[in-house]
């Protein structure tokens, strides 16, 4: 298993990521974003990379999907600050 940090995401999933705590009212600074990527040797169905999100409030994780369809599960469930 790999962590990615937030700064290694694509700029496309960094804006998307921004646009949500915005969204929710959460400064970026006060949240901690990151990916866990699983090796090949992952079941297919277990290999999705994960999203983390945490925040004061909690921490959620999120199948991390391509390009931006993953924010569209993302938004609803973001722990609020």
């Amino acid at each position: 298993m790999k962590t990615v940090p937030f700064l290694a995401f694509s700029a496309r999933d960094q804006a998307a990521v921004l646009r949500l705590l915005r969204k929710a009212g959460v400064a970026p600074a006060a949240a901690c974003v990151s990916r866990l990527e699983f090796s090949d040797s992952v079941q297919p169905l277990e290999a999705d990379p994960l999203t983390l999100v945490s925040t004061a409030n909690g921490c959620r994780s999120f199948r991390s999907l391509t390009d931006d369809e993953w924010s569209g599960a993302f938004a609803p469930e973001l722990p609020q600050a």
